[in-house]
């Protein structure tokens, strides 16, 4: 995965410093976009050593509210670079296997994650057109859910994780310079739990999917 990453962000960042120095920043646009993070997927599963493959204890991102921040330039008509920074405030849940949703061990976070995309836009801009993006992400993890003693035999060995982040979305022009954007983004990555005797830890890759709205002001 890292090898992969290391390969993303050059290809990603070559779009600017290759571009022909007449096609370059056409356009600056700056945005600000909301919604709802749905986590389909546990963030770790904990196993005693004699029976690796039956679960006793699950941890879980709730889901919740998110906010992001996008600058984009277009060095050209189509094709340009973002980036994105975005936090949201979710709970972390670990639970025996046996107990009923909505009960176990509860603690706030607060997760931010930052992403360099390449990005692609499709049909006429003076109308609704598509987008889409791809790129490397970092997210980092913070809260009382990953520090504080009553999680401490959940806690991670590291704060910060790599991974990917993609995008697709509708575009709807309301002027020349104003835009609103309402679609889907992901962010995945995969934790790595603190080590403890006797148990096995599966962390399955996270894909935090954010669908949200936003609105985009070209600023040059």
């Amino acid at each position: 995965m890292r090898a992969t990453l290391h390969q993303l962000l050059p290809a990603v960042l070559a779009l600017a410093v290759l571009a022909p120095a007449r096609a370059a920043a056409q356009r600056v646009e700056l945005g600000a976009a909301t919604g709802l993070t749905l986590p389909p997927v546990s963030q770790f599963e904990r196993s005693p050593w004699y029976a690796p493959s039956t679960p006793a204890l699950v941890g879980r991102t709730e889901p919740g509210w998110r906010f992001a921040l996008h600058a984009r330039f277009w060095m050209r008509r189509q094709v340009g670079v973002e980036g994105l920074v975005s936090r949201w405030s979710p709970k972390r849940t670990v639970a025996l296997v046996s107990d009923p949703p909505g009960t176990g061990q509860h603690g706030a976070t607060t997760l931010t994650s930052f992403a360099v995309r390449a990005a692609w836009r499709f049909g006429d801009l003076r109308h609704r057109h598509g987008e889409l993006a791809l790129g490397p992400a970092l997210t980092h993890l913070a809260g009382e859910g990953y520090s504080s003693d009553e999680f401490g035999q959940f806690r991670l060995s590291r704060r910060s994780e790599w991974g990917v982040s993609a995008a697709a979305a509708v575009v709807i022009p309301a002027n020349r310079r104003i835009a609103v954007r309402g679609g889907a983004d992901v962010f995945t990555y995969r934790v790595h739990m603190a080590p403890v005797q006797q148990m096995i830890d599966r962390a399955p890759l996270q894909l935090e999917w954010f669908f949200n709205l936003g609105v985009f002001a070209r600023v040059r």
